[in-house]
């Protein structure tokens, strides 16, 4: 899971850095260039949403697995 989470937070500061440099060719350049760049950024903010909900299912996977792992120690420490 750890591994999968970064693999998706890689892509974003290229993507940022893409952005950075191309944006003030955008404003000068073709019709084309723009649809190129709103797909891109599109796909940017899909990949950033996605990075969060994993980072975030994954923590909450660890803290359940955690809170688990002490209730069956004192369950056990109980009998």
């Amino acid at each position: 899971m750890i591994f999968l989470t970064i693999l998706l937070a890689l892509p974003i500061p290229i993507l940022r850095l893409q952005y950075d440099l191309l944006l003030p060719h955008i404003r000068r350049t073709s019709t084309f260039s723009r649809i190129i760049f709103s797909v891109l950024s599109m796909y940017h903010g899909i990949h950033l949403c996605l990075y969060r909900v994993l980072l975030a299912l994954y923590t909450l996977s660890y803290w359940l697995a955690r809170s688990l792992k002490l209730t069956l120690i004192t369950s056990s420490c109980r009998t």
